[in-house]
């Protein structure tokens, strides 16, 4: 390149220094001329040889041709200038310009031909356009007037129009070289060769007009014409661009022609209308017919122009649509396959279908190679071996690199290379590189996703290796590592592992093997390796699971991946699970499962080595004892010294094993006799009888064993159940009892399942029948009904008693339908039996219902139907239950029960007494009668205890309004004594037996007409005694306990001598005071007690106006103060509780009903008896129970007022109410909720996070501590409980407040409280804002170590809401007494709970913890209550 530009700069010197001659020097100018015009031929020759263009043909002949032209001037030049002559016309100088043109036209003919490969119409057309349009000046100015100068021979003339016609020529190959438009710009060389060809013809025209004229001159200026174009075209033969000009380069095809080519051709275009306008204007219109043809000739080319362009244009927009659709294929692209695809299909509606092409796309790899080729069209072979392996080695190939237009080299994504016909190629080149561009787009698309993608898994991975808790580790060839992952700290205790030898981390015994393992791996090549190893870490040793791959071969590893997996923790669960799974928790003996294993092991053996295996089964006898007496805790201890002692006893070939609960066994292999495992059964009766000791206490329990061998079973199932069958005989033989299996015990089972199976029978066959047994009015000797028995009369081989056959039917299931039989039958007896004519009432009938059935989703319905049986009387039914189906309360028992009622049944319960007999039912549920079981009524004549359970029986049921049957009467003294009880009602043999409806026929008919009738033994019935009498007697002995713990016990009715804060002294014994409600420890609290003088000091001791006159300023800063704190409308304060109770409860009832809670306090329900007394009505319902208080308020009128009373915190129980429950359900019932919460003010309070404990924030009472508003709600509370003051309150609306100041007893008539109560209270206000949380967060913790520590001793408690009252039942009322005493001596004051103040089954005594209960006091309380647990029976917790 340097060197043309060299070659170029000195040609140019030569050519100006010759010319500066030429001008300067006339003598000079012949041969500098030729100087001039040979330095053109030189400057093209040169060029060929410095550039070697591809045909160097052309070239030549371009040379030959200036080489002629200056040969003409020269010879021109020389005759004028040395010879003085003159040049004839023609001459030869003429001969040698005029064969210069067939040269030039020839030479650039080749290069036209060379360097626009194939056949392009519109460069055609503009050239042809242009030549037209320069050609009519020439032809009307030069060659029109030559046809008409005078004088001139035919040969003159036809050289003088030759000329301009030659310079046409050559004008219109240069035009035609020029009009392509090239992909890669224009060329220079072709630039400097129109330059010279233009100038060429200016001047020749010049020359021309001149002689017409006989003005022409050498040497002018007109010279520089010439001297241009043989320098242009030496120029452009040196110019690097003339290589270009002989190979075919690709042209950028468009509808639209280059910017300046439009200007171009309508100057041409117009140059016709030009010379005729100017003609027209001279007045000299001469070549019309000239311009005329030619303006014919360039209207025809333009038109074929515009054809062009717009088949052009429509190929084009067909082009634009391929590449947008090629476009959106390759968006959507995401991986190369499918670019390659969107590319083949978009060249194929380029190219067309019917042109054979080939689509290739190279990676970026060959961009390089490629590079020089971009653009063009190259053949195959010059490609490369790999390329002409894809495409004929003479195929053209288009070669385009990946890139936009713009963009220079660098990344190149990809190279398209595409081998078709080579003008094909050329037509479609810019498409085919739009469609490289937006195939490099697409690529790098890809390319950049996969690298995000890539990113992000490396980024994922990373994470994940970061946090995983398995460690990875990278190891080098040497076993060294190369990378550790964090979580290496965890096995190895440190992560800074990089460059440590991994086996020297391992535990000795496993170094060999982990690089034997290590090469192994290598040595196999990529596989995965599974091991474990142990790790040495600093607290131990660590067992890891190892996993080995070789990823050696990749990059991005490079070496041996080992994932090691802390998997210490897991084996040793592995094995703590089957431990567990084989063997119990508790004792660690074998389980079943192991055992029966084991029992399988031995049977084989003893089959092979014709041993004998035996199984002794054992079940504790006292172990229940031990559980409710002492605790589960005892009882796990017990039980694991049991299997500890059993290990011991047995023999080391022997195994022992717990199979649940209290259930042991023990396989005996290797026996020689059955006698040996019997002799082994009394050992270990003998063993276990044995006092145990646990911690402090020694236990003796006994055992009973039952004893199989193998001789008797033939699989471990068969011999357990064999076993079991004997412990059931040794269980029945009594306590420390060994019985051996028999196969009698095997016949009673299959007995049983035969019995089973006739009984199912019977029942499908209703092979039953019923007898019935009177129920008589002891009194008036009146039979009143029947209870109705079932009875298998044909039950073969022999009759089952009801007892058996019964009891099999409820365990089967076929109770049901049996019962739905009795319930039938006995409705349709008995109203048969009613049909009978007596004066007396229609007797009833009774009919037993066994839990099962009474649960049965049908039986309500059942009893429907049986009610509409014709003939029945209304109320003639009457339903026995045991106690069994009352101990649930549950929804589904109230409702059946409910149902019931509505039906018109009696409910009685059955057998009373003989179970787990609770007042609690007969007061939850609607009983009418109590049938008082046989087994009281045996022994009643001759055991007192058993008068007074009866009596207590029948007193009880005369208190709640209940009927009482006393069952099994058999003698006339049992009868007599029932009947001076108050019990009316019997049944029994000396009345009658179980009878046939035909009998208790006769037996009906036998009473009419008859007053009294007559006994067994003949005697009138004794009158019943005086009612007002029985009444005071009842009364006497209602009250009995009470009176006698007045009387007897120290903790009753004391005489206190001194207080000092809980300690409390009466005569010379000293106690810690759990009897006091003073909750908070106001009464001892100095800053309090230092309030009461200066009150004093300022109002007296007691002001004795009633509130209504006048009251001290303390009541409204009290009410004021108060009312804040509860967050109530406003308060009103009266002196007492029970005052408030008494007066405001009725004047909020109105005559209209009063709901009271059924626990509610005494003084509540005091309150509502007043109210009924002036008019309103009284109803009980149950707190737990909100449905029912919604039911009985949805019963009564609702023009009335109503009224529902319940205690906030219960007295007894320490337990809140579902306040928010109750108080929706009053709402909707437009009922006013009235709430005692005496012992929850100043102890419960609003919930919130910064609560100090789960009491709350404040103590301002139940209604804050649930979340409940005052709306509806009226608050009645003490200050007597937590603020030790003699003052109470109610927190009410501003006009309840108000009408309570004049209708209010206590506020009209009775005077204030004294001034220390009025000033203790206000500044226990005070002493709440500042430490009341402090001192509640210390009540809980004390409460709550007492109430852990019962927990602990496993005995109930009524307080499950964790407050302040814990009232602890006894599990005989009887050692109430006793207990009384135990905790005098100890030194705890209690609150005793006896009866009648409490139902029977909560008799015991409460405790009352306060804050000023030290811990030492609650550490002694604990100790007590260990100490009275193991010495009395308390209730279990549950």
């Amino acid at each position: 390149m340097l060197r043309a530009h060299r070659l170029m700069a000195a040609h140019v010197a030569l050519v100006a220094v010759a010319t500066i001659v030429y001008m300067t020097v006339p003598a000079a100018r012949a041969p500098v001329w030729a100087v001039i015009g040979l330095s053109g031929v030189a400057a093209v020759l040169v060029g060929v040889q410095v550039h070697r263009p591809a045909h160097r043909w052309p070239w030549w002949l371009l040379a030959a041709g200036l080489f002629t032209f200056i040969a003409g001037d020269t010879y021109y030049n020389v005759v004028e200038e040395y010879f003085q002559a003159s040049n004839p016309f023609p001459s030869p100088s003429d001969a040698s310009y005029l064969a210069t043109y067939p040269l030039f036209a020839a030479g650039l003919s080749g290069l036209v031909r060379y360097r626009w490969a194939g056949h392009d119409l519109a460069s055609l057309l503009d050239a042809l356009i242009i030549t037209a349009g320069l050609a009519l000046p020439v032809w009307v100015y030069l060659v029109q007037p030559l046809t008409e100068v005078e004088g001139l021979t035919w040969q003159q003339r036809a050289i003088s129009i030759a000329y301009p016609l030659g310079d046409v020529l050559v004008l219109a190959l240069l035009a035609r070289l020029l009009t392509p438009n090239p992909a890669d710009g224009p060329n220079r060389s072709v630039q400097l060769l129109v330059v010279g060809t233009v100038t060429l013809l200016g001047f020749d025209i010049a020359y021309g007009i001149l002689q017409l004229n006989s003005t022409w001159q050498a040497g002018t200026a007109l010279d520089t014409g010439w001297i241009v174009f043989y320098t242009a075209w030496g120029q452009a033969a040196l110019h690097p661009a003339m290589k270009e000009l002989t190979a075919a380069v690709p042209q950028r095809r468009s509808p639209v022609a280059p910017r300046r080519r439009p200007v171009t051709l309508a100057v041409a275009t117009l140059i016709a209308p030009g010379i005729l306008l100017y003609e027209g204007l001279a007045r000299t219109p001469r070549d019309a017919a000239v311009i005329a043809a030619f303006s014919g000739v360039l209207f025809l080319l333009v038109t074929m122009r515009l054809g062009g362009m717009v088949m052009a244009h429509r190929i084009t927009v067909a082009r634009e649509l391929t590449l947008r659709r090629a476009a959106a294929s390759l968006v959507s692209a995401v991986r190369q396959q499918e670019v390659s695809r969107s590319c083949e299909g978009a060249v194929d509606r380029l190219l067309g279908g019917a042109v054979e092409h080939r689509t290739l796309l190279l990676p970026a790899e060959r961009a390089s190679d490629l590079a020089p080729h971009h653009g063009r069209l190259v053949e195959a072979r010059e490609l490369g071996p790999d390329i002409e392996a894809e495409v004929p080695a003479d195929a053209t190939v288009l070669v385009c690199l990946m890139i936009p237009p713009e963009r220079p080299y660098g990344d190149v994504p990809g190279v398209l290379l595409v081998a078709g016909p080579p003008d094909r190629l050329a037509e479609t080149r810019g498409s085919l590189e739009i469609l490289a561009s937006h195939a490099g787009l697409a690529l790098e698309r890809i390319a950049l996703r996969k690298e995000i993608v890539r990113r992000e898994k490396e980024a994922y991975f990373r994470t994940l290796v970061r946090n995983a808790s398995d460690v990875i580790l990278i190891i080098e060839d040497d076993d060294t590592i190369r990378y550790a992952s964090p979580s290496a700290a965890s096995v190895f205790g440190t992560a800074d592992l990089v460059g440590a030898s991994l086996p020297d981390l391992l535990d000795p015994r496993d170094r060999h093997r982990a690089v034997r393992e290590l090469t192994a791996v290598r040595d196999s090549g990529p596989r995965a390796a599974h091991d474990h190893w142990w790790v040495r870490h600093r607290a131990g040793r660590v067992e890891v699971e190892v996993r080995c791959s070789d990823f050696r071969d990749e990059q991005t590893v490079g070496g041996l991946v080992v994932t090691l997996r802390d998997v210490t923790e897991q084996r040793r669960l592995e094995h703590e699970l089957t431990q567990r799974a084989f063997h119990d928790s508790l004792t660690g003996l074998p389980n079943r499962t192991l055992l029966l294993e084991r029992i399988e092991r031995a049977l084989l053996r003893g089959r092979r080595e014709s041993s004998l295996t035996c199984l002794l089964f054992i079940d504790l006898d006292d172990f229940k004892d031990v559980n409710d007496t002492l605790g589960h805790s005892a009882g796990d201890h017990l039980l694991t010294s049991v299997g500890e002692r059993l290990s011991r006893t047995l023999r080391r070939t022997d195994t022992a094993a717990r199979l649940g609960g209290d259930e042991f066994a023990v396989l005996m292999e290797d026996a020689r006799e059955p006698l040996d495992a019997e002799l082994l059964a009394a050992q270990v009766v003998q063993t276990l009888t044995r006092p145990f000791a646990l911690a402090d206490e020694l236990v003796t329990v006994s055992a009973s064993v039952g004893v199989a061998t193998a001789r008797d079973s033939t699989g471990a199932e068969e011999l357990l159940g064999h076993a079991d069958l004997a412990l059931y005989a040794a269980k029945a033989a009594g306590k420390r009892q060994w019985r051996r299996f028999q196969p009698l015990l095997h016949t009673r089972m299959v007995e049983r399942h035969d019995l089973q199976s006739r009984l199912a029978r019977a029942v499908e066959d209703k092979q039953f029948t019923l007898r019935y047994q009177p129920v008589v009015d002891i009194t008036a000797g009146e039979v009143v009904g029947f209870e109705a028995l079932v009875r298998w009369p044909q039950a073969p081989p022999r009759p089952v008693p009801p007892e058996q056959f019964i009891t099999l039917a409820e365990e089967t299931g076929h109770i049901a339908p049996l019962g739905a039989w009795v319930l039938e039958n006995a409705v349709s007896d008995i109203a048969g039996l009613q049909r009978l004519p007596s004066p007396a009432e229609p007797p009833y009938v009774s009919v037993n219902v066994s839990a099962r059935q009474f649960r049965d989703a049908g039986f309500v319905d059942q009893v429907g139907e049986a009610l509409r049986t014709p003939g029945l009387a209304p109320g003639s039914l009457q339903l026995e239950l045991t106690e069994t189906v009352l101990l649930r309360r549950d929804t589904q028992i109230q409702a059946v029960l409910r149902a019931l009622k509505e039906l018109g049944v009696h409910i009685a319960v059955d057998d009373f007494g003989t179970g787990f007999s609770s007042l609690r039912y007969l007061r939850d549920f609607p009983i009418d009668v109590l049938k008082i079981d046989k087994t009281f009524i045996d022994d009643i004549t001759r055991d007192a205890q058993q008068v007074a359970l009866v009596e207590g029986i029948v007193r009880i049921a005369d208190t709640l309004g209940l009927q009482v049957i006393a069952e099994g009467i058999e003698e006339p003294e049992q009868r007599d004594l029932l009947a001076g009880m108050g019990c009316r009602f019997g049944q029994g043999y000396l009345f009658a037996r179980p009878m046939t409806v035909g009998q208790s026929e006769q037996v009906l008919r036998q009473r009419e007409g008859r007053g009294h009738a007559p006994r067994a033994d003949g005697t009138k019935p004794a009158p019943a005694p005086n009612g007002r009498s029985a009444h005071r007697e009842r009364r006497v002995a209602l009250w009995a306990d009470l009176e006698h713990l007045r009387r007897t016990s120290p903790l009753s009715d004391a005489v206190l001598d001194e207080v000092r804060g809980r300690r409390i002294r009466s005569g010379g014994h000293w106690l810690i005071d759990f009897a006091s409600c003073n909750y908070l420890g106001f009464d001892w609290d100095p800053e309090i007690i230092g309030a009461v003088e200066p009150a004093v000091r300022r109002w007296g001791t007691h002001p004795s106006w009633s509130r209504l006159l006048g009251s001290p300023r303390l009541y409204p800063e009290i009410e004021e103060r108060l009312a804040g704190l509860l967050g109530a409308p406003d308060t009103l304060l009266l002196p007492t509780l029970t005052l408030i109770h008494a007066s405001v409860i009725p004047i909020l009832a109105e005559g209209g009903h009063v709901f009271v809670e059924a626990t509610a306090h005494r003084t509540v329900y005091d309150g509502c008896l007043v109210a009924r007394g002036q008019g309103a009505t009284l109803h009980r319902f149950h707190a737990e129970r909100p449905d029912e208080l919604e039911v009985l308020l949805s019963s009564v009128p609702s023009a009335l007022p109503r009224l529902v009373c319940l205690d906030g915190v219960n007295s007894m129980t320490g337990n809140l109410p579902d306040l928010p429950a109750l108080a929706s359900v009053c709402r909707a019932g437009g009922a006013t909720l009235y709430v005692d919460d005496a012992h929850g003010f100043g102890v419960i309070g609003e919930r919130g996070p910064l609560e100090p404990c789960p009491y709350g924030s404040r103590g301002n009472g139940v209604v804050r501590h649930t979340g409940e508003s005052y709306d509806g709600i009226v608050l009645v509370s003490g200050f007597s409980k937590a603020y030790s003051s003699l003052l109470a309150f109610l927190a009410l609306p501003t006009e309840l407040k108000n009408r309570l100041k004049t209708a209010a007893g206590p506020y009209l008539y009775s005077g204030p409280s004294p001034t220390a109560s009025l000033a203790t209270a206000l500044a226990g206000l005070e002493v709440n804002d500042r430490r009341g949380d402090a001192l509640r967060a210390d009540l809980y913790h004390r409460t709550d170590r007492v109430l852990d520590h019962l927990a602990a001793l496993d005995v109930g408690t009524l307080n499950r809401d964790r407050l302040p009252i814990i009232e602890i039942p006894l599990a005989n009322a009887d050692d109430l007494d006793a207990v009384a005493a135990f905790l005098w001596e100890e030194g705890i004051y209690v609150t005793l709970a006896a009866y009648p103040l409490v139902p029977r089954d909560r008799v015991g005594f409460r405790i009352q913890v306060t804050a000023l209960n030290s811990d030492a006091d609650i550490d002694r309380l604990n100790g007590t209550l260990t100490g009275l647990a193991a010495r009395f029976p308390l209730k279990p917790k549950g």
